[in-house]
């Protein structure tokens, strides 16, 4: 599943009120006013028990004055985060590229840290 279909079976079955950031490039995708929470969304191709998040979001995200969520799918469920009540990662220098799209990524090193899926709450069964 995509980040899209991820946004809209969230907003259709748990947060009517979400919206997404008009901005291409930020740290959050996604806003309700209902629950003043900022949503991060990323769509995994890949099951793994420990989800990468980069330092700069986990940073950023970590000092709004607001609810944050992290909300990760896999091809085995999707989990959601809270970022302020989770411990803060072991962070890393990771070379990994720019984008998942195929063929249009630059390497680089990027900060980041894993959170395991236990320490989030599995949403599958609410958005489907």
């Amino acid at each position: 599943m995509g980040e899209r279909e991820l946004f809209d079976k969230i907003k259709t079955h748990m947060i009517p009120d979400l919206v997404q950031s008009e901005k291409r490039f930020t740290k959050w995708d996604c806003w309700t006013d209902i629950y003043q929470l900022h949503i991060e969304l990323k769509c995994r191709y890949k099951h793994y028990d420990d989800l990468l998040i980069e330092k700069s979001k986990w940073d950023y995200l970590s000092q709004l004055n607001t609810g944050v969520r992290y909300i990760c799918s896999t091809p085995e469920g999707v989990y959601s985060f809270n970022i302020k009540e989770i411990p803060v990662p072991v962070w890393e220098m990771k070379r990994l590229p720019s984008t998942t799209e195929r063929g249009k990524a630059h390497w680089y090193d990027k900060e980041v840290g894993y959170i395991n899926i236990n320490q989030g709450i599995n949403i599958t069964h609410l958005i489907n």
